[in-house]
């Protein structure tokens, strides 16, 4: 038994306000073929039968009454609205075992019987408390303020980026080292996420290497990069221009942070699907540039196709900083797909979009599927 009224459900249904289109004023008087018709729709709004109805017996000093052994709203011929409800109500405590409580001070206007119709009054009326527009304003602003207090807390983080040598020869090593105090996250391009201070040996391949240090602050409210180059002596280029990436497509990825993201991306592309990775970091645009080189792809070839050989497919993959407080980040993807016939070695631009659309669809949902926090 529900004692006090604080967990009641007042359900007041679209249907009931039709029958009333201008509801203003404190009495409606209606009849007993409009009191029947609410009857029938709160009763469905509650999933309880309806209660019969009846005209109050002659020489009642009462104007509505319910008789509780059958199930029955006693009316006079002309009440008002809020009568019903307040009969409704014990008609909705006898169908569902006294939840309502309505034998507490029956009759009075303290009753819980006149509160419920109080109450469904108002929400029937739309008089129910609406917060007002200055303590909207007043949330909002309290709100505001405490956005600009977190993101003065963070600081933009600082960094600390070297590589020795600068300068090597084609399979040398050599060595990134990092520190950013006052960090949250840190990904290191075509490494992954990393520590916030630390070093590595690497052996950079392309002529001209860069690695970027993309460092997030606390909250994910500030990023910040750094990049170091390396010249490699006999590198080679393997991979594609942005030219080549003529197929393009934007989508919209979720993730705890933008660092996590990248780590995403990163594991991804390298470990999942085994390309040879060069990430880099676009300071104007601000966005991180994800690009691989050529793999073959078999599923890319169908059984009916046996005039192909093969396929393969490299990405142009950016991603960027929204500082979108929901945690969404653009992504745009752009693939570049070739074919190769039975009995030849040259490999061809792809002519049907559908395949370029085939890998964009592959990645994104791979990303999808392996975004998570502390991956």
């Amino acid at each position: 038994m529900k004692k006090g009224n604080e967990g009641w459900d007042i359900r007041c249904p679209d249907e009931l306000k039709e029958l009333f289109p201008k509801r203003s004023g404190y009495y409606y008087r209606v009849g007993h073929d409009i009191a029947k018709k609410v009857l029938i729709i709160l009763s469905a709004a509650y999933h309880i039968p309806a209660p019969k109805l009846d005209n109050i017996p002659k020489g009642s000093s009462d104007y509505a009454m319910y008789d509780y052994d059958t199930q029955t709203v006693l009316l006079d011929n002309r009440n008002h609205l809020k009568s019903v409800f307040h009969e409704f109500y014990h008609h909705l405590d006898n169908m569902t075992g006294g939840e309502y409580d309505s034998a507490d001070n029956a009759g009075s206007s303290s009753s819980l019987s006149w509160i419920f119709a109080e109450k469904l009054w108002n929400t029937f009326t739309n008089k129910e408390k609406k917060p007002s527009q200055k303590r909207v304003f007043g949330r909002l602003m309290i709100l505001l303020l405490l956005f600009i207090f977190i993101s003065l807390q963070a600081e933009e983080p600082k960094i600390v980026f070297q590589v020795n040598p600068g300068k090597v020869q084609l399979g040398d090593p050599v060595t990134l080292s990092w520190d950013a105090p006052g960090a949250d996250a840190v990904f290191l391009t075509n490494i992954g996420r990393v520590e916030i201070k630390g070093q590595l040996e690497v052996y950079p391949k392309e002529k001209l290497t860069s690695y970027f240090l993309i460092v997030g602050s606390k909250f994910g409210l500030k990023v910040k990069a750094e990049e170091v180059k390396i010249e490699v002596i006999g590198g080679r280029g393997i991979f594609p221009q942005k030219e080549a990436f003529i197929h393009s497509w934007t989508y919209c990825l979720t993730a705890p942070s933008l660092v996590e993201l990248l780590d995403c991306c990163h594991y991804v592309l390298q470990n999942a699907m085994r390309f040879e990775v060069d990430e880099r970091y676009d300071r104007k645009k601000t966005t991180t540039v994800f690009v691989t080189g050529s793999s073959i792809q078999p599923d890319m070839v169908e059984k009916t196709e046996i005039h192909i050989r093969s396929r393969r497919i490299s990405y142009w993959v950016e991603i960027r900083d929204n500082k979108s407080p929901q945690g969404k980040f653009t992504c745009e993807i752009r693939t570049f797909v070739e074919y190769q016939l039975r009995m030849e070695n040259t490999w061809r631009p792809e002519t049907s979009d559908s395949h370029y659309l085939q890998g964009a669809e592959k990645l994104y949902n791979l990303l999808a599927q392996h975004i998570s926090p502390g991956r």
